[in-house]
Parts: structure tokens; sequence; C-alpha cells
């Protein structure tokens, strides 16, 4: 077996290395997303806010996490495709 790595081989798990950060970033804004949509909840059951306050905090909040989400779930997807195809032109 040979032993020595290619300087392609060390661009391509370099572009490896890369494309799992940047999956992981992604899902885990998307677990951050989550996490804000689910205080909806607790915005909704505090009886010390008006109903105006709960709407404007839950339009606040949901103008954040939803963009956060898709960015998330777009570059998990990217990434994670980026992946697939370097593994099948291997």
């Amino acid at each position: 077996m040979n032993s020595f790595v290619t300087g392609q081989e060390r661009m391509q798990r370099a572009a490896n290395i890369e494309n799992w950060a940047k999956a992981a970033g992604g899902i885990a804004q998307v677990g951050s997303a989550i996490q804000q949509i689910q205080n909806l909840g607790s915005i909704w059951k505090n009886s010390d806010l008006s109903g105006g306050q709960k709407l404007f905090q839950t339009i606040t909040n949901l103008s954040i996490s939803l963009p956060i989400l898709a960015n998330g779930f777009t570059k998990a997807t990217v990434a994670l495709g980026l992946m697939k195809v370097a593994t099948t032109e291997e």
C-alpha cells in the first residue's frame, strides 16, 4: 500500500473537512432556530404580557428564527450534496 498522499488527495481531504464543518454549522443553526420557535409557547403562556406584546414578540421571534432555519437547511444540504458529489467522483 502506498502511503504517499498526492497534492490532489490532500486538497480533496481538506475540502471534505470543510464540507463536514459547513454541514455541522448548518445543523447547529437548524437546532438553534427550532429552539427559538419552541419558545413561542412560553411567550403565549406568559400571563404578564398583553395580547399585543405576545403578538409583537411572536413576530419578532419568527422574523429572526425562520431565516436562520432556512439558512441552516441550505448550508447543511449544500455541504452534504458537495460531499456526495465528491465521493461519487472518486
